[in-house]
């Protein structure tokens, strides 16, 4: 359901990511092929606190809520805002490279695209790109000290 976006949209998507920088530009046009755009109408949950990280998603248009529920349970009715989420924001990089799992809701705000990339493409990827695997893994670390 991506024919409303194109091909450049996404591959411009894709540079905002820290981590796809290191993508060549042939690599971005796979990856552009390879990821789904969805639609999502005003109040959607894209990503729920507590669920597996599986992806990482990258907003091409409109506005999403981040939202915490503090008591630990997960429990949307009780989350409050903390921050929001623009157009060319790259949501979930972290929790999908380190496995852990979802620390927020994110909720859109009003009508908006945002591009799916699975971990599944970007551990391909690696496959043949050592420095960039390399280049993960030490960003993990970072992130865990």
């Amino acid at each position: 359901s991506d024919h409303h976006v194109s091909k450049i949209s996404k591959i411009l998507a894709l540079r905002k990511s820290p981590i796809l920088q290191m993508f060549h530009d042939s690599e971005l046009h796979t990856l552009a092929d390879m990821c789904p755009v969805s639609r999502l109408s005003e109040g959607t949950l894209l990503i729920r606190q507590g669920d597996e990280s599986t992806c990482m998603y990258l907003i091409i248009s409109g506005l999403f809520r981040i939202l915490v529920d503090f008591t630990g349970m997960g429990d949307f009715a009780s989350a409050e805002q903390v921050d929001v989420a623009k157009v060319g924001t790259v949501i979930g990089e972290m929790g999908m490279l380190t496995g852990q799992r979802r620390r927020a809701f994110v909720q859109a705000a009003s009508m908006c695209d945002v591009l799916e990339l699975p971990l599944s493409v970007i551990r391909a990827i690696c496959l043949y790109r050592p420095e960039i695997k390399m280049k993960l893994e030490n960003m993990m670390q970072d992130h865990g000290s």
